[in-house]
């Protein structure tokens, strides 16, 4: 990922985020900020905010009124945390992570809810122009 040391640099992002089990895709094309191996963007009243470790992706998509706290990790489950806010209510939910990719200005994770049959994809392409 492109960026320099301790500062914040403007990046064109697009891809989308499909559910493969019900046909659904939202896009994404928006501009974000990018720090190190951190990326923030808001599309559609959604913060998201991306942390790219070694062999893990951490995820926070907030809005008024979720926020849902996610890891990736390739072909292992996780429990991610659905937090609603005007309940103050957690509901904590198992997700299969069965493909990652990390490449500098690209990435794509494929998941599973688990106890459904749920999958998505999430792509994400980032750009300076």
């Amino acid at each position: 990922m492109n960026s320099y040391e301790g500062v914040f640099i403007k990046v064109k992002l697009t891809g989308y985020l499909k559910n493969l089990t019900d046909k659904t895709k939202i896009n994404i094309d928006t501009y974000g900020l990018q720090k190190n191996n951190k990326i923030s963007y808001i599309v559609d009243n959604d913060k998201i905010n991306i942390e790219i470790k070694q062999e893990t992706i951490n995820m926070i998509r907030e809005n008024e009124e979720i926020k849902h706290v996610i890891k990736y990790q390739l072909n292992k489950v996780n429990k991610t945390e659905y937090y609603l806010k005007n309940f103050k209510y957690s509901i904590y939910i198992d997700i299969k992570t069965t493909e990652m990719i990390i490449k500098d200005n690209y990435i794509k994770i494929t998941y599973k809810i688990e106890g459904s049959e749920n999958t998505y994809i999430y792509l994400l392409e980032m750009s300076d122009k």
